[in-house]
């Protein structure tokens, strides 16, 4: 964690002015919020001209005081729609986990980058501690199966941005290295409803992905399956692959899509 070092005082101020609205204080005067944060009048009305700015407050003119924002409902919206996915997901990914015996990765797209927001390790197979992807990180959106899926299902400008951003790294002898490549790729992913992943990224593991729909038929997520290449062999995959799709389809129902 950052030390007092790193602190930035104009910050620190703003985020105590926005935490000073409650359930019973949704509205404040200037001259409330300036005696709440034991700062000027002056002070507090250059913060608050900041965060309007920025739509975390907004000021009503007939009552002359603020209010939260729309930004702070955008963002209060986007941090818990992924925790529900990621509570209403886990027990059934630990189920996964436990048949498969592998690693279960949860993912969402958030604006240009795919981010990890749970990880269910099976309680064998931990030699695959060397994976390097962790909970709140990103990983690459070519050559990770949650990347396919999300870029494959995600709107087209969301796509497009994904592809812009990315520098298609090659990191093993199989990862796909041009965007014309990728784009043949999310189309396949589209048309099988999956994404296989065989050592695109690490080089020892393969991956099963599918997509997880939420209540209005868009993808929230994506789930999938990773494993040693010595554990998800060929002779297997349809195995693995027939838990991959139970469970994407038993998240999708928590989370209201029901499955014709």
């Amino acid at each position: 964690m950052a030390g007092n070092d790193y602190t930035i005082a104009a910050v620190l101020k703003a985020l105590r002015a926005l935490k000073q609205f409650n359930s019973n204080r949704r509205e404040m005067t200037l001259t409330e919020l300036s005696n709440c944060c034991d700062m000027t009048k002056s002070s507090m009305l250059r913060i608050l001209a900041s965060l309007e700015a920025e739509d975390f407050v907004k000021y009503d003119e007939a009552a002359r005081k603020y209010k939260l924002g729309i930004a702070i409902f955008h963002l209060g919206n986007t941090a818990f729609d992924f925790l529900d996915i990621k509570k209403t997901a886990q027990p059934i990914l630990k189920r996964a986990a436990s048949e498969s015996r592998l690693l279960i990765h949860l993912a969402v797209l958030e604006d240009d980058e795919i981010v990890v927001i749970d990880k269910i390790w099976p309680s064998e197979n931990l030699d695959m501690a060397a994976l390097i992807s962790y909970v709140g990180g990103s990983v690459p959106v070519h050559c990770t199966g949650v990347g396919k899926v999300l870029a494959a299902y995600a709107d087209e400008r969301q796509r497009e941005i994904l592809l812009d951003r990315c520098d298609f790294k090659v990191y093993t002898e199989k990862t796909i290295g041009s965007r014309e490549q990728f784009l043949e790729e999310l189309e396949q992913v589209r048309k099988t409803g999956a994404a296989f992943n065989d050592g695109e990224h690490e080089p020892y593991l393969r991956c099963i992905t599918r997509p997880v729909y939420d209540g209005e038929g868009k993808v929230a997520a994506a789930v999938s399956l990773s494993g040693l290449k010595d554990v998800i062999t060929d002779e297997k995959l349809e195995f693995y692959d027939g838990i991959s799709r139970k469970t994407a389809a038993a998240v999708s129902r928590e989370l209201g899509h029901h499955l014709r």
